[in-house]
């Protein structure tokens, strides 16, 4: 080899060292292939590193309530979409069906095997109605909508101490809030206001051991009028995603859905947005899709937001019973996208109120022989979904926390008394955690 290669024939040297030659061929070759193997090994090995991180991260940040353990060892990550990091097993999937319903512990909890309910009594004003909930490692985040002029509309509760939380701030913002989104040191809210339907709070020493030791009103953005005589509309829902606000407000004739940039949270810049004629209900993102819980024909909505100076209508959802029903939950899990709305005042077997997509059918039109369907006769209020399971919470008596596995089958479903009707639902680490509507409690479902 070594001979063609430098044009040497030579016939007359020895065999020995041709011999020779070729030994060191060959040791040449393997020396070279060996250094090979090892470069492409080390390469397949940092790039496997790199996509596994880049994946993890991914996961972490482009999905509603992704399927974490644990918020503590992440950090303020958490917070980067304005959305908690949950359990992805809040139960052990075997247990469905099998508790022990009648057995009361202390007086407080309510034990049924290992699923534990535990109210929470929350020190304020009964009166005042709960409009939402957000709960970061034992420190609640209550809105609400208080007839009296002076009472608080945003609330911050220690609750380490689950038999006696403590209040450690509230502030009164003025209109009212009807949704808020968290994210490390601000709570941005939608309000109940024509002169400004977007405030940004700042939390003080959020991550001091007791929690966050006041809330500042640091901003009121009003959104701009389309036409100078256009009557100014209300803040009806709110997403953060990445230093941008996604408002929704009640129907109008401006844009229902606002697009805000919140990087500088002294001065908002609305960047885009989307007229659906109608009020929103909920708004959830994930990656470059805005999916939309509304209250008209189209009760559930998906936006292609490539270009967030000008979103496009993607696909649309029709249930039958649309009007009489309206948008009010949504959950995004790895691969689905859970819809709930209202009962409409009566029940109709047919008119479903919880759906189930696969996150693949939302790239076009949605339809409704792409889905899984439940009828929930007080409505769904709330959503949220682990590797094996569905929870909702409903406004059906008796049966306002409900658990279905994942394929919605009602042979192995769980219903569950509230003692009081719920209002939000929500999770953090491996507990989740319901708002009542009819007093100031909280209650706290573990497995343990």
């Amino acid at each position: 080899m070594y001979q063609k290669i430098c044009n040497i024939e030579n016939m007359t040297r020895s065999r020995s060292l041709s011999k020779g030659m070729l030994l060191i061929d060959i040791i040449l070759a393997f020396a070279l292939a060996t250094a090979f193997v090892a470069i492409l090994a080390g390469m397949s090995l940092s790039a496997r590193t790199i996509y596994e991180n880049a994946d993890n991260r991914q996961n972490l940040l482009s999905t509603s309530t992704d399927y974490s353990v644990s918020t503590s060892s992440l950090g303020n990550l958490s917070d980067y979409a304005g959305t908690p990091l949950c359990s992805n097993d809040f139960i052990h999937h075997d247990v469905v069906g099998s508790f022990n319903w009648d057995h009361v512990k202390d007086g407080t909890t309510l034990d049924m095997g290992k699923l534990k309910i535990t109210p929470m009594s929350l020190p304020m004003n009964r009166n005042i109605p709960f409009t939402d909930l957000q709960v970061r490692n034992g420190i609640a985040y209550i809105s609400g909508d208080s007839a009296t002029a002076s009472d608080p509309d945003l609330f911050v509760f220690d609750f380490n101490n689950r038999l006696q939380p403590s209040l450690l701030s509230s502030i009164d913002t003025g209109p009212g809030i009807s949704a808020i989104s968290l994210s490390q040191n601000r709570i941005y809210a939608s309000t109940f206001s024509t002169t400004g339907q977007l405030q940004i709070i700042r939390l003080d020493n959020p991550n001091s051991a007791g929690g966050p030791t006041s809330l500042v009103l640091e901003t009121k953005y009003k959104l701009p009028l389309p036409l100078a005589s256009t009557t100014p509309t209300i803040g009806s829902s709110i997403f953060f995603n990445k230093k941008i606000i996604y408002l929704g407000t009640n129907k109008w004739d401006g844009d229902e859905l606002s697009i805000i940039d919140v990087n500088n949270p002294t001065s908002p810049l609305k960047l885009g947005g989307f007229e659906t004629g109608s009020k929103i209900g909920k708004i959830m993102v994930q990656g470059t899709t805005v999916y939309l819980a509304d209250a008209d024909q189209y009760q559930l909505r998906t936006l292609n937001i490539s270009n967030i100076y000008s979103p496009i209508l993607n696909g649309t959802f029709s249930p039958s019973g649309w009007s009489r029903q309206e948008g009010s939950a949504l959950f995004l899990s790895s691969s689905s996208l859970l819809f709930g709305r209202t009962a409409g005042g009566y029940d109709i077997t047919t008119d479903h109120e919880l759906f189930v997509f696969g996150t693949t059918s939302l790239l076009g039109q949605i339809s409704s022989s792409s889905n899984r369907s439940v009828n929930i006769p007080g409505g769904v209020y709330g959503i949220i979904q682990d590797k094996f399971h569905t929870y909702i919470t409903t406004k059906q008596f008796g049966k306002e926390f409900q658990i279905y596995d994942n394929r919605l089958s009602a042979s192995t479903s769980l219903f569950l008394l509230l003692p009081g009707m719920p209002n939000i639902m929500t999770c953090d680490g491996n507990r989740i955690y319901v708002l009542s509507s009819s007093a100031p409690v909280m209650f706290e479902i573990s497995y343990e």
